[in-house]
């Protein structure tokens, strides 16, 4: 009896100490922002939508992901859970306000993009398209990271 409790204790503890390091895998990234008004003041209400960026062969975004969400009372918002990859963020016009687009949004593995939008009064649409000519360092970070993409 002794030596079967001593043999699943073993294997309780071989089990448990594999299935934890499974958890702390990241899998995903966020998006969050303020989205302001050309004075600079919050505006509530306005309705997001991030899109995956269409692919043309290089695997990027994740085909099909669409997510729509809206500012809360500090016009702040954030969406979660968003598969590696570059997005679009597109605001709808609204309250006097035109409709707003960022492209090319990079999403990494357990890293919160930001991306805050500040609105144009009238009907006018923005486009910000976003490159990146170099390497991104962010300096607060002390990880080391890889991102693999299909």
């Amino acid at each position: 009896m002794a030596k079967s409790i001593k043999t699943f204790s073993f294997l309780l503890a071989f089990v448990l100490m594999f299935s934890f390091g499974a958890l702390g895998q990241e899998q995903a990234g966020a998006i969050e922002g303020t989205i302001t008004d050309p004075q600079g003041a919050v505006v509530p209400g306005v309705e997001i939508t991030i899109t995956a960026r269409q692919s043309t062969g290089g695997g990027t975004g994740t085909a099909g992901f669409r997510r729509t969400v809206t500012t809360d009372q500090n016009g702040f918002f954030r969406v979660q859970q968003i598969p590696p990859g570059f997005y679009t963020v597109t605001t709808s016009a609204t309250s006097g306000f035109g409709s707003s687009t960022v492209n090319n949004v990079e999403v990494v593995l357990g890293k919160r993009t930001p991306v805050n939008i500040a609105l144009t009064a009238g009907t006018q649409n923005v486009v910000v398209d976003v490159t990146a000519d170099a390497l991104a360092i962010d300096s607060t970070d002390s990880k080391i990271q890889t991102n693999i993409t299909a």
